[in-house]
């Protein structure tokens, strides 16, 4: 039998008992004062916090912002719903679909998106991480983290939105667009761009700039361009070039660019606009020859002179001379031609005010026909002359240039001036003045056929140099936007070569379009098999046409062709 503890032994162990009671009481409040702690700072916590029970479904505890993103109170979240009652269907299977791969061991991601519903029926987002609880080995609840992500989602979503619509607007342009990175390879390529140069989409990604263009030397420059580029921030600069398809077709590439940075303003790569400029240019070229042709033709005239004037838009009663042939010099003896001002300095003071007014009508009427007395300084005498000009309008109704021609009449007047000096010599002034104005019809006639012969070498030269090569650039491209340009330029050119269109419908208004295109081409001097083959219709349809046309301008059964007589009316 065990002694019985003495009277010492029992106060010292009742005075450790009442030291752990004490120390017990202590942990107890230190507790209790660290639970109240974590409930305040989860109640004021800036992001959303709730435990989940797995084995119940139930939420155990919520704080503020949990209410606050989902619009319930805490008593409804802590005993009226499920915690899957708040997330939508697809967020549900979603979590349901992650609990299965927790309770089977995978490892997931510890962040996950859930869209919810809250009380007012709208929906938001949460992003979710947790930390699970277990009871030994098993997993029986989870303790979560929630971040309102609404907001974000909603801008990634806008953006999202924004990024494919611009994508679409990307790949629906007519025109190339490519990004470059920084050492110049292809990054991206729309289908434009990739039609452009001939290519399957997709095949010109990873390429580098340079490895469409023709020759090495101008690949080395480019190289080397644009490394300064990337290096230096030049400013953009419109850039031309010739590539070579992968069909091994040459074209002419206008290239309009600009850099592209990041957050940080440096300069990642650049961003390309490419347009195929090959059929503007091949239209500019002949455009360019054909003026050329027609500049020489003006600068041949010896017996004559022929000008253009252009009227400056800040000045209406000013105008500028842009064009006068040589032969100013000798008719009209003025050193500096290009000076509008120098061409009525040396008019007679007789005819200075007539001429003044003349000039200042003409600004409305668009006409002037007047001769006048102008003193030639390179044959020191007074010269007569005759100057005939047209005036034509710009698009909104201003007068905008003349065109001209200059004549010496000196011999007419001196001829009048013979035969009222002498009347016994009256019968050989007249002969001569006769042959004088058989000349001077000559001249005149000689001029207006080569007036006409300018105006058909142009218009021939449009119809066969030019149209053609619009039609074949027409049938070769599917984009509507090219197509549309084409049918502006060609409308155009139409618009210069339509004189005798024009003035053969005005002035005979029962020729339908078929017998005007018949007489244009009867006009530039086709025979009837060849416009047979232009308007595909049969020879016998063609002489029907020409038939009727010649009922209709009043030559039928007279003794006259059919072309001389189109010719005069044009």
């Amino acid at each position: 039998m065990p002694e019985k503890p003495t009277y010492e032994e029992l106060a010292e162990k009742i005075k450790e008992l009442e030291q752990e009671a004490a120390e017990h009481k202590q942990a107890e409040k230190g507790l209790r004062e660290s639970e109240a702690r974590y409930r305040q700072a989860l109640s004021i916590a800036p992001v959303g916090i709730y435990d989940v029970d797995f084995r119940t479904g139930n939420f155990m505890n919520v704080n503020d912002a949990v209410c606050e993103y989902s619009g319930y109170t805490k008593d409804e979240l802590l005993f009226s719903m499920k915690a899957i009652d708040i997330l939508t269907k697809d967020s549900q299977k979603r979590l349901l679909d992650r609990m299965g791969m927790v309770f089977s061991g995978e490892e997931l991601a510890e962040s996950v998106d859930y869209e919810i519903i809250k009380k007012d029926g709208s929906t938001g987002w949460l992003r979710i991480n947790n930390r699970y609880v277990y009871e030994g080995k098993n997993i029986v609840g989870s303790t979560v983290v929630a971040q309102n992500i609404t907001e974000r989602k909603r801008i990634e979503d806008k953006l999202k939105t924004s990024e494919q619509r611009f994508r679409t607007l990307v790949n629906a342009a007519p025109y190339g667009i490519q990004l470059s990175d920084h050492n110049g390879k292809i990054i991206y390529s729309n289908p434009a761009h990739h039609a452009i140069q001939g290519y399957a989409d997709g095949e010109l990604i990873g390429k580098y700039i340079w490895d469409l263009i023709v020759d090495e030397e101008n690949k080395v420059h480019t190289k080397n361009y644009y490394a300064n580029l990337i290096k230096n921030e030049l400013r953009p600069a419109t850039y031309y070039n010739q590539n070579r398809t992968k069909d091994d077709r040459l074209i002419d590439v206008q290239i309009n660019w600009d850099y592209i940075k990041n957050t940080n303003g440096e300069v990642e790569g650049i961003i390309s606009i490419v347009r195929d400029i090959t059929a503007r240019k091949q239209l500019e070229e002949a455009l360019r020859t054909s003026e050329e042709h027609l500049r020489s033709l003006m600068e041949s005239a010896t017996g004559f002179v022929v000008y253009r004037f252009v009227r400056d838009d800040q000045s209406p009663h000013q105008l500028s001379v842009v064009f006068v042939s040589p032969s100013i010099k000798n008719i009209l003896g003025i050193r500096d031609p290009m000076n509008f001002g120098n061409w009525f300095e040396h008019i007679h003071p007789e005819d200075v005010a007539r001429i003044t007014e003349a000039n200042l009508k003409s600004l409305e009427t668009l006409k002037f026909d007047e001769e006048f007395r102008a003193f030639n300084k390179n044959k020191g005498e007074w010269r007569w002359i005759h100057a005939i000009a047209t005036g034509g309008q710009n698009e909104k109704g201003w007068n905008q240039y003349f065109n001209g021609i200059v004549i010496d009449v000196t011999g007419r007047y001196e001829a009048y001036q013979e035969l009222k000096d002498s009347e016994k010599d009256l019968e050989i002034k007249t002969e001569s003045l006769t042959e004088m104005n058989a000349a001077l019809n000559v001249l005149i006639k000689n001029m207006e056929s080569k007036e006409s012969d300018i105006q058909e070498q142009v218009t021939a030269n449009i119809q066969h140099l030019v149209l053609p090569y619009l039609s074949k650039i027409r049938n070769y491209t599917a984009d509507s936007t090219r197509k549309s340009l084409l049918d502006i330029v060609e409308s155009n050119l139409n618009k210069i070569t339509a004189n005798f269109t024009h003035q053969l419908a005005s002035s005979l208004y029962s020729l339908t379009s078929t017998e005007i295109k018949v007489a244009d081409l009867v006009r530039i001097g086709k025979t009837t098999k060849e416009i047979g083959a232009v308007l595909n219709i049969s020879y016998k349809t063609v002489e029907s046409h020409r038939e009727r046309i010649r009922k209709k301008i009043g030559i039928k059964n007279k003794k006259i062709n059919l072309r001389s007589h189109l010719l005069s009316i044009a």
